[in-house]
């Protein structure tokens, strides 16, 4: 089932609810949190308010209570959101981060029990897109995470169904 794009909290919440209250429906894919927070909360919730500090307070509010909601409805939800490197100036390091607005930036991955990080690998000169299952020594500062034994790689086919599979089978 393909939905029309919400253009406002109202339509993202009854779109949401559709969905869920649709027994053929068993996945959501949300694609995605950066566009939702920047074209539908943040000129709705933010912009146009008096107190910008209470509408980001709204802001951070309307994204948790989604990802609440989503949690106890019962259905498999996959949510996209754009990576972006912020600088941790205490740690001179890069982190990545979900590419949303506001607070929620620093703590989105805690909501989630798999948060996979799409990576491009070269091998033997050809490209292979990926997504990475779980922080590394190396890449530390990244929020890719998933829990022990659902995948064997560090790396996996970027293949949402094979996601959902090894999730449904873990289950």
């Amino acid at each position: 089932m393909r939905q029309e794009v919400p253009k406002n909290l109202t339509e993202v919440k009854v779109a949401i609810k559709k969905a869920v209250d649709d027994d053929s429906v068993k996945t959501i894919i949300f694609d995605s949190l950066t566009m939702f927070g920047d074209n539908i909360l943040y000129p709705e919730l933010v912009r146009d308010v008096p107190d910008s500090r209470s509408g980001w307070l709204d802001y951070r509010d309307a994204i948790s209570g989604m990802l609440e909601y989503c949690k106890k409805s019962g259905k498999s939800f996959i949510f996209i959101a754009l990576a972006s490197d912020v600088l941790n100036e205490k740690e001179a390091v890069l982190k990545t981060v979900p590419a949303i607005q506001g607070s929620m930036k620093n703590s989105l991955s805690s909501h989630f029990t798999v948060v996979l990080k799409t990576n491009v690998l070269v091998e033997d000169g050809e490209l292979r897109y990926v997504f990475q299952t779980n922080k590394t020594a190396k890449d530390k500062d990244n929020e890719a995470k998933s829990p022990f034994g659902l995948f064997d790689e560090l790396y996996i086919d970027n293949d949402v169904a094979k996601v959902i599979e090894a999730i449904n089978e873990y289950k």
